[in-house]
């Protein structure tokens, strides 16, 4: 049973991103200016900051008197 599990993750991996790939590759994906590219760069400072959010996200679910669970 868990190499079924293995298996269907991977082939809907895979199947997912060369879909992507086609659709994108069809489409023709419009070229960005520096702007909204180095929005698409995150740095440390980014990381920091989704740990941060995702410890304060883990913390209010698990305690009761914040998520009214």
């Amino acid at each position: 049973m868990f190499r079924k599990g293995v298996v269907a993750v991977a082939v809907g991996t895979v199947l997912a991103v060369a879909i992507a790939f086609t659709l994108g590759w069809l489409v023709g994906l419009p070229s960005y200016d520096s702007e909204v590219l180095a929005r698409s760069r995150p740095t440390l400072l980014d990381l920091g900051i989704v740990v941060a959010a995702g410890g304060i996200s883990g913390y209010t679910k698990i305690e009761t008197k914040i998520s009214g669970w």
